[in-house]
């Protein structure tokens, strides 16, 4: 089999935990190295022969967890693209856009309960696996000179691979040009009572990783077949990543606003495509450090930061903006 050959299908399920099977209308999200792993919890039995010979162990439970990555785009002023669905399954959601709105905003659901289920399939040259009732965690990857990718992982309730043939969607168009992370204007502003902010100037950064840090748990149901209901999201704790050449003080003293638990709000610029409506942007109202070691890029020193990214006024420690 050839591993490049993927096809991914995501819908959203009527009721939790009951497979949709995504179809050819859902199957134009364009992933790449998707890892299919089985989560099958198995009882060993204590009970031994005279001979001390074990019995083998048993257990009925299947669950799955399915990893992949996906390069980001914006699509136009009224629809989405096809990998919003993905992230709306890991608790970000549009809150405006469509119907010809300048932009679309996302940011975080108020409600864990509002977060919806999915049917997932994977196809790697015929060979198709699924879950059901999925949710899942990101990781927006961000790399001088290179797309924007999010890296995701769901897990869910196991469905018995099958051989398929391919589908033949319609991708979305701006899924040929993609946003890259140039010209970022990567910069964070003092939040009171800090007073010292980082420029994009004085900010020299290769990599730039926001993990929406949820966790996820499988909801055991003996009343279900494969003794799985679905996952659900049962906690989040966003951080930030990112790794600058180290500063002078005089430029930004990183580590005392370590030490004093400063607060910042973070922006990038808008992150361009080559088409007009294929743009996006992240921001971060309070983002607080809670981590710098030192580290070596080809002969310069870095700081290899870690920020928790903190709500300002609710549901807002990220936000995404897919704008014109």
């Amino acid at each position: 089999m050839l591993a490049e050959l993927v096809q991914l299908g995501a819908l959203e399920e009527g009721t939790e935990g009951t497979l949709n099977d995504p179809l050819v209308g859902n199957t134009k999200i364009l992933a790449r190295n998707p890892a299919f792993e089985v989560i099958m919890p198995k009882t060993e039995r204590e009970t031994r022969t005279a001979d001390l010979d074990t019995w083998p162990s048993q257990g009925r439970a299947a669950g799955g967890r399915l990893s992949f990555e996906v390069d980001l785009y914006a699509q136009n002023q009224t629809d989405l693209p096809a990998w919003y669905t993905l992230i709306d399954a890991c608790g970000l959601s549009a809150v405006t856009g469509g119907g010809g709105a300048a932009a679309h905003v996302i940011n975080l659901r108020s409600s864990p309960a509002d977060i919806p289920s999915l049917s997932l399939a994977t196809n790697v040259s015929g060979y198709r696996r699924r879950l059901y009732g999925a949710r899942g965690n990101v990781v927006f990857r961000m790399k001088a000179g290179s797309p924007i990718v999010a890296a995701f992982t769901f897990e869910g309730g196991y469905v018995a691979p099958t051989d398929s043939s391919f589908l033949s969607p319609t991708y979305d168009s701006n899924a040929r040009d993609l946003p890259h992370f140039v010209s970022a204007a990567v910069a964070l502003s003092a939040v009171s009572p800090a007073t010292e902010a980082l420029s994009a100037a004085e900010a020299i950064l290769e990599t730039f990783e926001i993990d929406m840090g949820n966790v996820l748990h499988l909801r055991s149901d003996g009343n279900a077949a494969m003794g799985f209901r679905s996952c659900r999201i049962t906690g989040r704790k966003p951080m930030l990543r990112f790794d600058p050449e180290q500063m002078t003080v005089a430029q930004f003293a990183i580590l005392e606003q370590l030490r004093l638990d400063h607060e910042f709000s973070i922006t990038t610029g808008t992150l361009s495509g080559k088409a007009a409506l294929n743009n996006i942007k992240f921001d971060a109202p309070r983002a607080k450090f809670e981590g710098v070691r030192e580290g070596n890029r080809g002969g310069l020193l870095i700081a290899q930061a870690e920020m928790s990214l903190n709500r300002n006024a609710g549901n807002d420690s990220l936000v995404l903006t897919l704008s014109a």
